[in-house]
């Protein structure tokens, strides 16, 4: 109860234990995104509705990449 009252979620929780290895994984996201596109479009794997998913999964994820650096942008 008191974890709530203030905020603390186990998503938070969980994302501050997996921030030290985020050099790690971003490289990780960036190839598996790059295959994803190459599949998509160079391989014919994908319709234009997963292609859809495919920018929309990409814009959600730069933002959450960004977040900390909007964060201090925006508290300027």
């Amino acid at each position: 109860m008191v974890f709530a009252a203030v905020g603390v979620t186990s998503g938070g929780l969980g994302a501050v234990s997996l921030a030290a290895y985020r050099v790690y994984l971003i490289p990780v996201y960036v190839l598996s995104m790059g295959t994803a596109f190459y599949l998509s479009y160079t391989k014919g794997m994908g319709g234009p509705k997963r292609r859809r998913y495919l920018w929309g999964a990409l814009a959600v994820s730069l933002f959450f990449w960004a977040a900390p650096w909007l964060r201090l942008w925006l508290s300027v």
